[in-house]
């Protein structure tokens, strides 16, 4: 039985440790994501000729467009987005206090133009959603769904 004591005693100080410092752990993220709005405005905007030129420190312009016989307010707009994946983490082993750090290094990048016209019906929606692959400035439509044949002339 006294063996048994002792056995337990030492395992018991193998697995919780003699030492009476507690190591603690500190987590922090960081991102080094370029933030690629402006780029991504000016290659949308190249496709909609109709919009006029938006920029990072406009969110939506409104115009009054005249079409046919009737006036419309309409509002274009844009909206990024932002999915970040693939983190790196960095561990500091010479730290008593291990302290990991990570550091987003992939993302898919996204804009979204959109027209709302005002009538008198209420609101007609169109939009039109790009990512955008910043190794080569270019963009891809994902989506869209374009309504402008649904205003009255």
């Amino acid at each position: 039985m006294k063996k048994i004591l002792i056995l337990f005693a030492i395992i018991s100080f193998a697995l919780v440790g003699c030492c009476p410092e507690q190591k603690t752990q500190t987590v922090t993220t960081s991102s080094s994501l370029h933030n690629y709005d402006s780029e991504m405005i000016s290659e949308a905007l190249k496709n909609h000729t109709d919009f006029p030129k938006l920029t990072i420190n406009e969110s939506a312009i409104t115009n009054e467009v005249i079409r046919g016989e009737n006036n419309f307010k309409v509002t274009y707009s844009w909206e990024t987005g932002l999915n970040s994946h693939d983190s790196t983490a960095k561990a500091d082993s010479k730290n008593k206090n291990t302290e990991i750090s990570t550091e987003d290094t992939f993302a898919d990048y996204s804009i979204t133009l959109i027209k709302e016209w005002e009538t008198v019906d209420g609101t007609v929606k169109s939009y039109w959603k790009y990512q955008y692959i910043p190794q080569t400035n270019k963009i891809e439509l994902l989506e869209s769904e374009d309504n402008d044949n649904k205003i009255n002339k």
